[in-house]
């Protein structure tokens, strides 16, 4: 045999590789393919399990995220009713605001509480910090002899309420409201003095979205008697009026109501009262109990003032109709209402004039108060107020210039001037 032979290259032959099996000692080696699948199988399944902890290190930190918002949620809960419920009386005093100036220098805290106490007042203000580890809700306390004083003085106390809050602009918007029933107040001072129920809705990095809410305590009587009275006192829950020489102005937020009629044009005055409101008066119940028969409805609004004491020759009759069409006290101006009176209902026509600033006139308003009371739902009206204004005068030339009577409203700072419905029943 050759040595070609030997090493089985002999020309035209093909070299032969031994298989596995017949390598010496029977060692296994790899073909160059199974490495390859080897290879790629392993790329697998390192990429699944990579993916698997990635999953659930996400799952772990978005769980994480919904504990702490949730316990933020349940932290800031307690304290912010305490907040709203210890504020000094809206109405009376600017005893919440929002978006005015807070304690440690905060040029526009969310909300603003004052709480009086013997020896000065006591700051609360809710401010949105931007800390180093990331942005977030603080409940901040400052005292002093009076409100400026507070503001300038060291904070006394830092606590922080949400650590994790949304970087966007409505990450923790306020609401303020009158009544449940009415209508969210405006951020305006006017506004601000119908913060009976405040809510506060808080945005968290997470997308955890969540709402706290407080009311204000009751205004007690100073009389200790238990509730004697078959009487509910409600204040006004939306007020305002349109004015015909300026029909894009929504005055939803004037501290009055005008009422003015001449032939270029003329001020119409709407005004609503809740009936599931809370009862004001001394000796009357928290509400107005349900199931019982109205013996009496009375709408008390006071004059506070007319433009021109020089035209008290012309009649001062106004008129007092139901209204049926819905209204929003924020945006309603002459050129967005809808003219529209209760069918079926009456006019009640009275007159004011120069020697009657400072009186509260009463109207008989039993009928609708009757049917709201019913309710849509059992036959009733729906409870859209009244519209005032002022009745056809033989003479074209109003009681005023400009505006007329003015009437007023729940904006007003003297809560005495507030319109209210008086009922009474058996």
């Amino acid at each position: 045999m050759t040595g070609d032979d030997r090493l089985g290259t002999r020309p035209g032959s093909i070299l032969h590789v031994p298989s596995r099996a017949s390598a010496p000692g029977g060692s296994a080696g790899f073909t160059l393919v199974e490495l390859m699948v080897a290879l790629t199988l392993g790329v697998l399944i390192v990429g699944v399990v990579v993916n698997a902890f990635g999953s659930m290190s996400r799952g772990t930190k978005t769980a994480e995220g919904s504990m702490r918002s949730s316990g933020s949620a349940l932290k800031s809960s307690t304290w912010f009713a305490d907040d709203v419920a210890d504020a000094l009386n809206a109405g009376t005093s600017a005893g919440i605001r929002r978006g005015q100036p807070g304690c440690g220098g905060d040029p526009a805290s969310v909300l603003r509480f004052l709480k009086p106490g013997s020896s000065g007042v006591t700051v609360r203000s809710w401010s949105v910090v931007d800390a180093p580890a990331g942005r977030r809700l603080e409940r901040r306390t400052c005292s002093g002899a009076d409100l400026a004083a507070a503001l300038a003085a060291p904070v006394t106390r830092e606590q922080v309420v949400v650590d994790d809050l949304d970087d966007g602009t409505d990450a923790a918007v306020a609401t303020c409201r009158a009544t449940p029933g009415s209508d969210p107040a405006p951020s305006t001072e006017q506004g601000d003095k119908q913060c009976r129920l405040v809510s506060l809705t808080v945005q968290t990095v997470t997308g955890y979205r969540f709402t706290i809410e407080g009311s204000q305590r009751p205004v007690q009587s100073p009389s200790s008697s238990p509730v004697t009275e078959k009487r509910c006192t409600l204040l006004s829950s939306a007020d305002t009026f349109v004015n015909s020489y300026h029909p894009d102005t929504n005055y939803g937020s004037a501290d009055h109501v005008s009422i003015f009629k001449r032939s270029s044009g003329e001020l119409i005055s709407l005004i609503k009262v809740n009936l599931g409101g809370r009862c004001t008066g001394e000796d009357e119940p928290a509400s107005l109990p349900g199931g019982r028969r109205i013996l009496d409805a009375q709408l008390k609004i006071k004059l506070i003032r007319y433009r021109d004491p020089g035209l008290c020759q012309y009649e001062g009759l106004h008129q007092v109709r139901v209204w049926g069409q819905p209204w929003d006290e924020n945006s309603l101006t002459w050129n967005n209402w809808s003219d529209g009176f209760q069918a079926g209902s009456n006019a009640y026509v009275f007159d004011a004039r120069c020697d009657d600033v400072r009186k509260t006139f009463s109207i008989p308003v039993l009928q609708e108060v009757t049917q709201w009371y019913r309710g849509a739902s059992r036959g009733g009206w729906a409870n859209n107020g009244w519209r005032i204004d002022r009745q056809a005068a033989p003479n074209p030339q109003d009681m005023g210039e400009g505006d007329g009577f003015w009437w007023g409203s729940r904006e007003s700072l003297d809560s005495t001037e507030w319109p209210r419905l008086v009922i009474t029943w058996e």
